[in-house]
């Protein structure tokens, strides 16, 4: 399970610094050092957070480095930045979904309004 928590959020909160939270639930991956999550924005902007185990089979990370820019976005400055109102794309790679299926993709999106 990938969750993103809020899955929507205004540009004012996040401009005054408010949290976005990334959680991903494999317990095949239990004992990993960590998984990791691409993030992508409609300028853009690609990023991949590395997501630290918090329990057995369960990795989160509480704040993603976002912030609102309408200037097009700078590779690799460890920020994930959004031209304003619009969708922050997060993927997780389920490398072992089970039952003999080949990876699967999970995918949230988080509104930015």
């Amino acid at each position: 399970r990938l969750a993103v928590t809020p899955m929507a959020i205004s540009e004012v909160a996040l401009t005054d610094g408010a949290p976005v939270g990334v959680e991903v639930r494999d317990a095949d991956m239990a004992g990993a050092d960590a998984v990791t999550v691409t993030v992508s924005t409609a300028n853009g902007d690609r990023a991949t957070l590395r997501l630290p185990p918090a329990t057995p089979g369960v990795f989160r990370i509480l704040t993603v480095p976002i912030q609102v820019d309408p200037a097009p976005a700078t590779p690799n400055n460890g920020l994930v930045e959004v031209p304003g109102p619009g969708n922050v794309t997060f993927r997780y790679v389920d490398p072992n979904p089970g039952n003999d299926r080949p990876p699967t993709t999970l995918t949230r999106v988080m509104r930015v309004l």
